[in-house]
């Protein structure tokens, strides 16, 4: 049985969109670029008082959602990571830029407003998100092209346990200190 050209050129543009993952880190790349968004909008702002409980903060909705869609893109970059789905092209080119947008997300929402402290107390107390750590998911943001590019399926892995890593900050960021 002969294919058809439409048929043909309808499975290489399958097989260049790549599937899921592709999808899973176009809509973390929105949906975490309108949380940064929010939150330099927030950090720049002057709040009121703090208020108790993660309901006085108005970027709980956006920051909730973006951990979660990293959560998600983690998890498909770690299934192709160790081979469970198929790579395309376009994920390798994807996943570095969704590093860098989650790691510069958790580092506006440390240092944005918190609902529990005052400024200048947040900043003697370094919380559950440490000074040290920010720069480590920055770091492990910034290599994340070179480790993708070099070792595909390695840098793959280790950028969705970044990804994973900067949900987990985020929540705990989002909790207050």
């Amino acid at each position: 049985m002969t294919s058809s050209p439409a048929r043909e050129l309808r499975e290489r543009v399958s097989e260049q969109r790549g599937g899921v993952l592709p999808l899973l880190l176009r809509v973390a790349l929105v949906i975490v670029g309108v949380a940064l968004g929010h939150a330099l909008v927030l950090a720049l702002r002057q709040p009121g008082p703090p208020l108790p409980g993660p309901a006085s903060d108005p970027g709980w909705l956006t920051s909730s959602l973006a951990t979660y869609a990293l959560m998600a893109a983690g998890g498909g970059l770690i299934a192709a990571g160790i081979g469970a789905i198929a790579v395309a092209p376009v994920a390798e080119r994807l996943a570095p830029v969704v590093c860098a947008v989650a790691a510069l997300f958790v580092l506006v929402r440390d240092l944005g407003w918190d609902p529990y402290y005052d400024n200048a107390q947040r900043f003697v107390d370094d919380g559950a998100v440490t000074p040290g750590w920010l720069l480590l998911l920055a770091l492990v943001a910034a290599s994340s092209p070179f480790a993708i590019r070099g070792m595909p399926r390695l840098g793959l892995f280790a950028s969705g346990c970044l990804l994973w890593a900067c949900a987990t900050s985020a929540a705990l960021v989002l909790g207050g200190h």
